[in-house]
């Protein structure tokens, strides 16, 4: 999979959107558009996240006016989730199954707002990411916005979405390991003095090695070498946690800093 950097997304994303619906000028905040799905059936069993948690998640968000374009990604690495364009160009109130390309199924309940033109929007999933959230409108602008913490929902189901009713805020879905997260974990390695045998023997193979998850779900994005080290950036494709990852290391690195989805460590 080719991922690209931010200085080309405008071009991609102007390729995925209808003309009418492109803000002009814009730098989006997230990295690859995923497939844009619409109104579709509820899908069956097999097509369903096959490591979804049991437990479903709830976020709730406003539009200022209805969208025409709507992209959903993890906010600390830019990633999409999951896309969805109206087929009726703008966004009416109802409920919509939205499949991402890697088959996972979210829920979105749209209903107008009281107050104005705008709408509330639900987004149900098995997945307890924080999100990034880009909006476009009609009249070629648009709203990007960073949600709140998911809510926890019980005895509910994706399917009877709409009847369910919120509970409590995940507190941490990054660190405490129990909900399910969507996209890949990204790791920033730098070394100070380290080789590309280095980066093998304590990066690479301890986490090919995992059984968590497959070592071809662990892909090497970058390495360059910087002076008498080098620096790296290794993806994991899992809905593990980050300290789960962080303890796979092998070479007792100094983490930098753990934010979300994202952990940066450190050689010496």
């Amino acid at each position: 999979m080719l991922w690209l950097s931010l200085m080309v997304i405008p071009v991609l994303l102007a390729l995925h959107m209808p003309a009418p619906c492109v803000a002009g000028n814009t730098i989006p905040i997230i990295s690859e558009p995923a497939e844009k799905s619409t109104e579709k059936e509820a899908p069956s069993a097999p097509e369903s996240n096959q490591y979804a948690s049991p437990s479903l998640y709830q976020i709730n968000f406003s539009s200022a006016q209805p969208i025409c374009n709507l992209i959903i990604g993890e906010y600390s690495t830019g990633q999409i989730i999951a896309a969805w364009r109206p087929a009726s160009q703008i966004s009416a109130p109802g409920k919509y199954y939205v499949i991402a390309a890697s088959g996972e199924l979210f829920v979105l309940i749209i209903n107008n707002s009281i107050n104005g033109g705008g709408q509330l929007l639900s987004l149900f999933s098995r997945y307890a990411n924080r999100l990034r959230i880009r909006m476009d409108y009609p009249d070629k602008t648009f709203e990007e916005i960073l949600s709140a913490l998911p809510f926890t929902l019980h005895n509910c189901t994706l399917e009877a979405a709409e009847s369910c009713m919120p509970g409590t805020i995940v507190p941490d879905p990054y660190q405490n390991c129990n909900p399910s997260l969507s996209g890949f974990i990204e790791i920033i390695i730098t070394d100070s003095g380290g080789s590309w045998d280095k980066f093998k023997k304590n990066v690479v193979r301890p986490l090919q090695r995992a059984q968590e998850w497959l070592p071809s779900e662990v892909w090497l994005y970058l390495y360059q070498k910087v002076n008498k080290g080098y620096y790296a950036e290794v993806r994991i494709t899992t809905n593990q946690c980050i300290r789960l990852v962080a303890e796979k290391l092998q070479g007792n690195p100094t983490i930098l800093s753990s934010n979300g989805r994202q952990l940066n460590i450190h050689y010496r």
